[in-house]
């Protein structure tokens, strides 16, 4: 009976997932107090058909057991106990709880992948335990290579053919081009003649910030990466340079797996190397072209030369001096890591003369070259000198506790944000440093780290501009494997260890998802993208930390308060471990997840105030009206307890809305056209904006394109005589290209400049269609210090209407 009972619920619960999963619910109202909730379900046939494939699947499932194992449908039965945490996916839907902690509808959007990816993974594990076990065994240096190459490949082409090139990535390859075609660093000739659209489809001003000596100019980023990349750039363009980088980053891969199995053993190796590669910001990082991951490849290598025991020949210590010369040549900063391990590796070479000789003359001779070439680039010797007077005026102390903040904790940018395991790092050390054969070790690596830290974080702009969420922290990452691998294997078994791998592995997929353009939490940026899962990501993006701004002192108590919830969550499995022995790592890892979405789900709506509860459900009636298919489902109205009918749901979203009325699109326009909002336009009573897609982003009678999207709207004039388009370029410069009722008006628009384009009106002119695109864009995070807006934007263009004579008010 027992096990029918089980097969039972597994069947049922499957099929309520399957059925909740083209369920939708949304936030409508939240002033204070409580929030309002609307939701759809499916029809009843929906979940019959849900439930008919559940059996199915189910059935054929036993089947198989028990012919191929011989094993009885009772153990089969208990194997399936995972499924049930997915009745966790259920709570977005449940009265009381959706209202009380609304971050739960986080469950009802992409997070429930997360999920249902966790629960497959422990019902596979139940049921092939022993196969697993065997291959983790067999696990070595090539196969982690090879594994981690394939992923890294894989999840990198899917990014770049979703993303494309950003940030600074195509600037490094613009440098690659002039040294391919050209012998020489100028770039000023690839960006006039556009050379560069063979690898980015959008205008790209140089990056400099001061000419060089003779006067023509050259990148502000160190040639040192292009230079790596210029065989594989040479063969294969941007995708040979992504594959490049893919290549650095598998081998660094498999050589923290290899200095964590030397010190921790092989399970614990398996577990550093699994949870250090793939999650953020390794993963996202791995195929990125940033000179990060080549100076993490460099400190991943001489990590491995501080744990060899061996003699090497004085020959060796000439090539490895060599790699480690490479590290200014990829950036200034990394000056600092070359500085410690050169130390450590003098120290250590003592008593080699000619070893330390070669090793010192290798690095001597390199940085002599590296400062001959600001010499003969810029005219001094000053490693500052591509940046001018900005680097200087940016760079002080006081903002390392700032930047040291941002880097481990910042919502948007932290470290532990989205990979916690990191945080068991200085535990590990602290083992290292007890382990007598290592401590030199270990304290070689801690320096390094902290060191490079502090030296980072003096620059005011610790996030990095465009780039994945602590990316500056990435080229000493790697150094903490072994120290991660050691804690896995001395807090194993004690409850604490699930949370944060199940915390860590479930932020990589997301990121790779989201395609590097934005970090987690996901929020929408359009008209009308306002679910349940798109707001409560929005709740939480507004009550994580975030250190950006200047007055940065007021988010520790924020900061403080998430700690508590972390170590709420941590705290949970542990003492259940200590209250029930028997409960597996995998329970813990969900009784920790469900206790932090409680937790947090109470606690963070009180951070946000009553303007921004408003302002997440503001978004909320205009997703239910565009989502809603008045034909099929049920919708429920959570505040009243009762369904509402088609009539019910548009009188009351409409109202909210305050939706102008239907005939201002005329048939012709409205027949085969789509309506993704209306505004008013300031000042010009019955005139309006009516928004045609989604690459827009509305600010009240003006607004800004998407970057390099096109966008069309429509301007009901109310009889005006004259309607001015004011156009200004943002923080990007180059070509805007406008058209004007089907006439095209190109515009070379410089940075924050802005140009007016007057259209006479006629009497006639009732609608003028409007359509705009900038190929280039910015981030306003990446131009604005203070800003932490992470819009991808074009041009902002302002909508102006002048009226006829007689109607324009008397000069006095």
């Amino acid at each position: 009976m027992e096990t029918v009972v089980r097969l039972a619920a597994a069947v049922f619960v499957l099929a309520l997932v399957g059925y909740l999963g083209e369920a939708w619910v949304t936030i409508t109202r939240w002033s204070s107090g409580t929030p309002e909730l609307v939701a759809r379900f499916p029809t009843a046939s929906h979940f019959w058909t849900q439930l008919a494939a559940a059996a199915g699947l189910v059935a054929v499932s036993l089947a198989v057991w028990r012919q191929r194992y011989r094993r009885t449908a009772q153990d089969f039965a208990r194997r399936l106990t995972p499924i049930f945490w997915l009745t966790v996916l259920i709570l977005p839907y449940v009265p009381w709880v959706n209202e009380r902690l609304p971050l739960v509808l986080l469950l009802s959007g992409p997070a429930r992948w997360g999920v249902i990816a966790f629960v497959a993974i422990a019902t596979a594990s139940a049921f092939l335990t022993d196969r697993v076990g065997i291959a983790v065994s067999e696990l070595g240096r090539a196969r982690v290579f090879a594994i981690s190459l394939a992923i890294f490949v894989a999840c990198g082409t899917y990014a770049h053919r979703a993303a494309g090139l950003q940030g600074d990535e195509p600037h490094y390859l613009v440098i690659a081009q002039s040294l391919l075609k050209d012998g020489d660093l100028r770039i000023e000739n690839q960006h006039s003649r556009r050379e560069y659209r063979s690898f980015v489809d959008r205008d790209l001003p140089p990056h400099f910030l001061r000419r060089g000596a003779n006067g023509e100019i050259y990148s502000v980023h160190a040639p040192g990466l292009p230079v790596l990349l210029l065989p594989a750039f040479a063969v294969a363009g941007k995708y040979g340079a992504m594959a490049f980088m893919c290549l650095l980053s598998a081998m660094t891969a498999s050589i923290m797996f290899d200095v964590a199995q030397r010190i921790a053993g092989h399970r614990a190796a398996v577990s550093a190397w699994v949870l250090t590669a793939f999650s953020s910001p390794f993963l996202q990082q791995s195929w990125l072209i940033f000179p990060e991951m080549a100076a993490a490849a460099i400190g991943a290598l001489a990590m491995r030369w501080l744990l060899d025991e061996r003699d090497a020949a004085p020959i060796e210590w000439l090539w490895r001096g060599l790699a480690l010369a490479i590290l200014p040549w990829l950036h200034t900063k990394f000056v600092v890591i070359l500085a410690v391990l050169v130390v450590a590796f003098a120290i250590r070479l003592r008593r080699q003369v000619w070893s330390l000789c070669l090793l010192s003359a290798t690095i001597a001779v390199a940085l002599g070259l590296w400062l001959l070439f600001f010499y003969l680039v810029y005219g001094v010797v000053d490693p500052a000198a591509p940046y001018g007077s900005s680097r200087q005026a940016g760079l002080t102390l006081a903002n390392v506790p700032r930047g040291v903040l941002g880097l481990l904790m910042d919502g948007q940018y932290g470290l532990l944000t989205y990979s916690p395991i990191y945080a068991l790092a200085p535990i590990g050390f602290l083992f290292l440093v007890r382990l007598p054969q290592h401590r030199w070790f270990a304290a070689t690596l801690a320096m390094t780290a902290i060191l490079f830290i502090v030296s980072t974080t003096r620059f005011y702009m610790w996030w990095g501009g465009w780039s994945v969420p602590a990316r500056f922290l990435v080229p000493v990452l790697p150094m903490s494997a072994a120290a991660l691998a050691l804690t896995f294997r001395r807090l194993e078994g004690r409850g604490l260890l699930p949370p944060l791998v199940l915390a860590t592995l479930i932020s990589a997929p997301v990121l790779v998802a989201a395609g590097n353009s934005d970090r987690i939490p996901i929020a929408s940026e359009r008209w009308g993208d306002a679910t349940g899962a798109h707001q409560a990501a929005e709740i939480l993006r507004r009550a994580l930390p975030t250190f950006i701004p200047p007055h940065w002192q007021g988010q520790l108590p924020v900061a403080a308060l998430w700690v508590f919830m972390a170590g709420t969550s941590l705290a949970a499995p542990y003492f259940l471990r200590r209250r029930w022995p028997g409960m597996s790592s995998l329970e813990c890892a969900a009784a920790s997840g469900t206790a932090l979405l409680i937790v947090a789900g109470a606690l963070t709506p009180a951070i946000i105030d009553a303007s921004g509860r408003n302002e997440i459900a503001r978004q909320g009636p205009l997703g239910v009206l565009r989502t809603y298919d008045h034909a099929d489902g049920l919708i429920v109205d959570y505040a009243r307890l009762r369904t509402l009918t088609p009539a019910d749901l548009l009188t009351r979203m409409a109202t909210r809305l305050q939706l102008s009325p239907r005939t201002i699109v005329p048939e012709r326009e409205g027949s085969d056209d789509r309506l993704e909002g209306v505004e008013a336009v300031p000042d010009y009573p019955g005139a309006h904006i009516i928004y045609r897609d989604r690459n827009v982003f509305p600010e009240r009678g003006a607004f800004w394109t998407h970057g390099g999207q096109s966008t069309r709207i429509l301007v009901v004039t109310a009889n005006a005589a004259k309607l001015i388009l004011h156009v200004s370029a943002g923080a990007s410069s180059g070509r805007v290209d406008v058209s004007i009722d089907g006439k095209p008006v190109p515009l070379e628009l410089e940075r924050w400049a802005e140009r007016p384009i007057e259209v006479p009106l006629s009497e006639s002119t009732k609608i003028v269609p409007i359509e705009v695109r900038s190929p280039g864009g910015f981030r306003p995070a990446d131009a604005v210090p203070s800003s932490n807006d992470r819009r991808w934007l074009g041009c902002r263009v302002r909508i102006e209407l002048i009226p006829p004579a007689d109607r324009r008010p008397a000069a006095r």
